[in-house]
């Protein structure tokens, strides 16, 4: 299962934590989260350095309820 339909899932990072203590996320410029979707792919990318969340959809479809998740 992939990290974001996993957080959909459970709701909760403490959950998946475990996928990522080898890797300090926090360390990243840059954080790229593909997701699945309807049969199609998306991705939403973190920058750490501006502070900012983006999704980005090759289908226009808005999905603030993910951008919410990740940012939880």
């Amino acid at each position: 299962m992939f990290l974001y339909q996993k957080l959909q899932v459970v709701n909760s990072y403490k959950e998946v934590a475990s996928w990522t203590k080898r890797v300090d996320l926090l360390s990243y410029d840059v954080l790229p989260f593909p997701i699945y979707k309807e049969q199609h792919w998306c991705i939403v990318v973190v920058d750490m350095l501006g502070k900012t969340i983006s999704y980005y959809d090759s289908q226009h479809v808005e999905n603030g309820d993910c951008v919410k998740l990740l940012f939880r």
